[in-house]
């Protein structure tokens, strides 16, 4: 079939719609922004988290992310981000890593109330970040 059916809706040409028509997968489309669940939100920083070259995190990021995990509220807001999961994928194990990820997509999905980031990763996170 030509169009194919989506989950979530999506905009395009300034309408909202969860029907895609197959041939603009064909068609080289530039993407001017992007806000989803884990692209960081309106207040991620406009040069990213990450090194270009490597894909480390920039100091900076380190930093927000030390800050939010003291302070014990934001923390996962700050990790709702592809980049910076995929940079404490390489600085974690693979438990940490899945157990972690599984929080930040309840928190992006709205289940905010009760997913916390608990102890043991809590430790790992800031250990990693040099905290």
């Amino acid at each position: 079939t030509r169009f194919l059916e989506l989950e979530d809706p999506i905009v395009i040409s300034g309408e909202e719609t969860k029907r895609l028509d197959s041939v603009l997968l064909l068609v080289n489309t530039a993407m001017l922004s992007h806000i989803g669940l884990y692209s960081g939100g309106s207040n991620a920083p406009i040069g990213g988290n990450v090194k270009r070259a490597s894909g480390a995190l920039l100091v900076k990021t380190r930093k927000r992310i030390l800050a939010a995990l003291e302070q014990g509220d934001g923390a996962l807001k700050e990790l709702c981000d592809f980049d910076i999961l995929l940079a404490l994928d390489m600085l974690i194990g693979r438990e940490e890593s899945e157990q972690l990820c599984l929080l930040v997509r309840k928190y992006a999905r709205g289940q905010k109330k009760g997913t916390v980031l608990d102890g043991h990763l809590k430790l790992t996170l800031q250990s990693v970040l040099g905290g």
